[in-house]
């Protein structure tokens, strides 16, 4: 009976640490995410023209146990924009803070550990999806946008990290 329940307590140790050291990399994959970023390019392509600029943007990701924390700070001819997001990777809508009144909540989903889906949602149907996806070397992360209300209108932007 003995040699039964040292199994049976070697196999609940062994999926506590497998699950542990799952929490361990899921929590590394989030931190590449953290830091203070900043637009170096934009590209708008549209069905008659491609127009490059570098607004003056800042993005600010922190970590919140399994919650990354989006804050975006954008300022144009109009004035400056702050929107902000607390949400988990798990494809939820959680609310958008600030920013313009269209955008009611962000959902993000994680595709791969450098590669993370949000779709911006007015209410029914999303109306905008951004794909960012972060460089292997974790100095870039470039995102790809595309409004669902003019499809032929994507944008494409790279940030880097503040060093």
């Amino acid at each position: 009976m003995k040699p039964k329940f040292a199994l049976l307590v070697l196999t609940l140790l062994f999926m506590s640490l497998s699950a542990d050291s799952q929490d361990v990399a899921a929590v590394r994959a989030l931190d590449q995410w953290v830091g203070t970023w900043k637009t170096v390019k934009q590209t708008v392509i549209t069905p008659t023209a491609t127009t490059d600029n570098a607004p003056n943007a800042t993005l600010k990701i922190e970590r919140s146990g399994n919650r990354l924390i989006w804050t975006a700070e954008i300022i144009d001819a109009n004035g400056t924009t702050r929107t902000k997001v607390s949400a988990p990777l798990d494809g939820k809508d959680y609310p958008v803070e600030g920013g313009a009144a269209t955008v009611s909540s962000y959902s993000y989903t994680r595709i791969d550990d450098r590669t993370i889906l949000r779709r911006d949602k007015p209410g029914d149907p999303f109306h905008r999806t951004v794909l960012y996806i972060l460089t292997a070397d974790g100095k870039r992360i470039t995102s790809s946008s595309i409004d669902t209300s003019q499809p032929q209108t994507q944008t494409q932007s790279t940030f880097r990290e503040r060093q």
